[in-house]
């Protein structure tokens, strides 16, 4: 596996990880505010 090909597989899987972050984020903020 090649630099570029590394740097992109961890880009990839950092997308991966902020989008689930801000889903779980989203998430939690929706359910406070539901059963507030």
């Amino acid at each position: 596996m090649t630099v570029g090909e590394s740097i992109q597989v961890a880009g990839l899987v950092y997308l991966i990880l902020a989008v689930i972050g801000f889903g779980v984020a989203g998430m939690i903020t929706v359910m406070s505010k539901i059963f507030k």
